[in-house]
């Protein structure tokens, strides 16, 4: 028998974010991200595990990702992201 708690795994989400900051706190990368289509949703801290792909994130960029999270309180970690060719 499975208690509904440890058998729930990770939550996967994205689309379109833009990212309003970054953050390296201690040897951690980590980007604030906010859904561009949804104002509803506050900022979401996400965590990004190579230093080179944080260095290319840019500030007030808009990017298409996606991301897993257990709890958005405890921070997301980044499964994948693309740049969006804005104009096109």
């Amino acid at each position: 028998m499975c208690m509904l708690t440890a058998c729930t795994g990770p939550t996967s989400s994205g689309g379109d974010i833009t990212i309003p900051d970054k953050q390296l706190i201690g040897s951690t990368y980590w980007i604030v991200a906010e859904k561009t289509h949804s104002k509803e949703e506050g900022p979401v801290k996400i965590k990004v595990d190579n230093e080179n792909t944080w260095n290319l994130l840019e500030v007030g960029r808009t990017y298409l990702s996606t991301y897993s999270y257990k709890s958005l309180d405890k921070g997301a970690k980044l499964l994948s992201v693309r740049h969006i060719n804005q104009g096109q």
